[in-house]
């Protein structure tokens, strides 16, 4: 109950400066368990891919990592916004692959 609150309280519509891509991420660590517990809201993962894509240009190696780890996690039914986030975040991972290891 508590993870659907979490998912529901935060709005990732808020496209503006006051959601970093840090907190889209700590998001994205949740989503793959909210969606085997069937509480992601309508729309949401897309929501949040698309800001994941906006904010990428803040991206650290911990929120590359959160990310691409959460989105291979999860079943997700836009095809075109899933390859937009990995062509987004193909760079960001190059650049980062040797400490995330």
């Amino acid at each position: 109950m508590s993870l659907s609150l979490s998912m529901k309280k935060f709005q990732p519509q808020a496209h503006g400066d006051d959601v970093r891509l840090e907190d889209v991420a700590d998001v994205f660590g949740s989503m793959p368990v909210g969606e085997r517990l069937n509480v992601l809201p309508s729309g949401y993962v897309e929501e949040l891919m698309q800001l994941a894509i906006e904010k990428s240009y803040e991206a650290r190696m911990e929120d590359v990592r959160d990310i691409l780890f959460a989105v291979f996690q999860m079943d997700l039914s836009d095809d075109r916004l899933y390859q937009e986030l990995l062509n987004t975040y193909k760079p960001l991972f190059d650049k980062y692959e040797t400490d995330m290891s």
